[in-house]
C-alpha cells in the first residue's frame, strides 16, 4: 500500500532527524527534517499539522545553530498553519506563539516577544484545568523575559 510506505518513510526520516539532533549534528538533522517536510508537503499538503511539525523542528534547529534569519519565517509559517488547522484558541497554536516569543527573546528583541507570550498565556489558561501544564511554562517564560529586561514587576 503506497500510503503505508510513505508513512514508514516519513517515520524513518523523523527518527533519523531526531537521532542527529540528539547527537548535536544539527545540520544533518535539518537535512532530514527538510526531506520530511517535502514528504508531508506531497502527502498531506503544506496546510497540515504534519508539515507544520517538520518546519517547526527546522526552525528550532536553525535557532540552535544561531541561524535566526532562517528560523524566523518558519516560526511564523508554523503559527499560521496551526491557527488554520486548529484555530486560534488551541494549545498547539499557543505553543507556536511561544516559539515566536522565544525567538525574539533569543534575539534580545524583548518588546516584540511580549505580545506573543501574552497570547500564548491567554490561550493556555483555558486548558490548565485539563492538566495541560503549558500555561505554567509560558508564564515562566514571560517572567524570564521580564527578568532579562531588568523589570521585576510584571503586574
Amino acid at each position: 500500500h503506497p500510503n503505508e510506505t510513505g508513512q514508514d518513510y516519513a517515520s524513518s526520516l523523523n527518527s533519523l532527524a531526531a537521532l542527529y539532533d540528539k547527537a548535536g549534528n544539527y545540520a544533518a538533522a535539518v537535512e532530514q527534517y527538510l526531506l520530511l517536510a517535502e514528504v508531508y508537503k506531497q502527502q498531506v499538503g503544506e496546510q497540515s499539522s504534519e508539515f507544520a511539525f517538520a518546519i517547526n523542528r527546522i526552525a528550532l534547529l536553525y535557532t540552535a545553530m544561531g541561524e535566526y534569519e532562517k528560523a524566523e519565517p518558519l516560526y511564523f509559517q508554523n503559527a499560521a498553519i496551526r491557527k488554520l488547522v486548529y484555530g486560534e484558541k488551541h494549545p498547539d497554536y499557543a505553543s507556536a506563539l511561544n516559539n515566536i516569543a522565544a525567538h525574539y527573546l533569543d534575539l534580545g528583541q524583548y518588546e516584540k516577544a511580549i505580545p506573543y507570550y501574552q497570547q500564548a498565556i491567554d490561550i493556555a489558561a483555558a486548558y490548565i484545568a485539563t492538566g495541560n501544564l503549558d500555561y505554567l511554562t509560558y508564564v515562566n517564560n514571560f517572567a524570564l523575559l521580564y527578568l532579562q529586561m531588568g523589570k521585576y514587576d510584571i503586574a
